[in-house]
């Protein structure tokens, strides 16, 4: 069996919960919705606040969706694990947050978030102290055609930002827990520019792809370029908070973990957006860690693979919680082998995927799939094979693995009762998002 398939198999091993932290410490948690990790290549003043920070090459994002990545952040659980497949769905109340667990070890917690997905009825303001979900800038009545019940669904970066300056200078406590949600990067692509000009949705790109437009490629080469612009703009929105975090850092240790929950794809392997499929544009995510725990008190870059559910190991590590998550604390010794997964479940039917070291992996109903150094992998229950060449049969073993994982969280989704909010506002708001099937 891989190394890496044995330390799946072998999920969320309890560790002896360490005492509380009481020396000073602030925490801080950046997400940007839908930023690709080349994109950080965009952000000239984002890349200078991390001049010295530890650098993730092989970070990957729980899923390619907004709800179950932020979940798995949130809890340190994989989707299979905390039931938050898909946008719309519930995060259970039997799973104890970030924000909980600190909390009980005396952190003050604040949450802000940029939109829609991440509102509390949702649960994700569970554990925060104070918590930020309302759109008050950019209120729509309708996007993409798509009329909706209330109309504010997010807001964009200068106003997050000054939120949390708000929030860091009210901050009193020694510990200090901080969320911070950017939205920009996300369709409708543009919305950063001067009032009046063209935005793209994403819509707009479907429907042209679906249709065979041949001003498609057009379409979609312009729209990657109001996503860099709508990229460039955060980064400048970006500079307040950043020079407020490294002028607080003199009389506070700060950790700061920057990320996102999912990328963008456009074009790349025939996709477009993010939530359809598991491709390294949608999920393979910027990741930087800028603050004192860095050995050696350096910066420098890590290729070793991790993903969402290490990233919280780390945060509750660091706020002297090691209890039991299924990531691995990045800055601790292991035995265990790097690991970074993916998944993502259809609204309908019964389809999965699962993004393991990079290599995908799906299974629809008894076909299995597997796509590993470029090769496209499928079969029945019965054998696996090399989809160019059927004659060409994966070894035993590795069926064996294949199957083994994808029972393992088929058996843990069948355990699991999620909630999952299917009122009309809900509906139309994610679907006005691009987020439901």
């Amino acid at each position: 069996m891989r190394p890496a398939v044995a330390a799946l198999l072998g999920l969320a091993a309890a560790c002896g919960n360490a005492s509380p932290t009481r020396s000073p410490t602030r925490i801080v948690l950046i997400t940007i919705d839908t930023l690709r990790a080349d994109a950080l290549e965009q952000m000239p003043e984002t890349l200078a606040f991390a001049e010295h920070a530890i650098h993730f090459e092989e970070a990957f994002a729980a899923t390619a969706t907004t709800q179950p990545t932020h979940a798995s952040l949130f809890t340190g659980r994989h989707p299979w694990q905390h039931g938050v497949t898909r946008n719309g769905q519930v995060l259970a109340r039997s799973l104890p947050t970030v924000a909980e667990r600190l909390r009980e070890r005396g952190f003050e917690t604040v949450g802000i978030a940029a939109s829609f997905p991440m509102e509390r009825r949702f649960g994700f303001a569970r554990g925060f102290d104070r918590y930020h979900d309302t759109f008050r800038e950019r209120y729509v009545r309708e996007w993409e055609g798509e009329t909706l019940e209330g109309g504010g669904f997010y807001s964009l970066a200068d106003d997050i930002t000054a939120r949390a300056l708000d929030e860091l200078k009210r901050a009193e406590g020694d510990l200090q827990f901080f969320w911070f949600h950017f939205f920009d990067p996300h369709d409708p692509y543009g919305d950063r520019l001067e009032k009046g000009s063209a935005r793209i949705g994403i819509g707009e790109l479907l429907a042209a792809a679906a249709g065979q437009d041949p001003r498609a490629s057009d379409l979609v080469a312009r729209a990657k370029g109001l996503y860099e612009r709508d990229v460039q703009a955060l980064d400048r929105s970006l500079v307040p908070l950043f020079a407020a975090l490294d002028r607080d850092a003199e009389r506070i240790p700060t950790h700061v973990f920057f990320t996102a929950d999912h990328g963008e794809s456009f074009g790349e392997s025939g996709c477009l957006g993010h939530g359809k499929r598991l491709v390294r544009e949608q999920v393979e995510v910027p990741l930087f860690y800028v603050g004192p725990a860095a050995p050696g008190g350096r910066g420098g870059s890590r290729q070793d693979s991790c993903g969402s559910v290490d990233v919280a190991a780390t945060l509750l590590a660091i706020g002297g919680d090691r209890g039991p998550t299924s990531g691995r604390d990045l800055f601790a010794s292991s035995d265990n082998p790097p690991v970074a997964l993916g998944m993502r479940r259809t609204f309908v039917g019964n389809k999965f995927e699962l993004m393991l070291d990079g290599s995908r992996l799906a299974i629809e109903g008894e076909r299995f799939f597997f796509a590993g150094d470029g090769r496209l992998l499928s079969g029945n229950a019965d054998h696996l094979f090399l989809e160019d060449d059927p004659t060409r049969e994966l070894s035993g073993g590795t069926q064996l693995e294949i199957r083994e994982l994808f029972r393992t969280f088929q058996s843990c989704l069948e355990g699991l009762e999620t909630e999952e909010l299917t009122g009309h506002e809900v509906r139309e708001a994610l679907r006005a998002l691009g987020y439901t099937d």
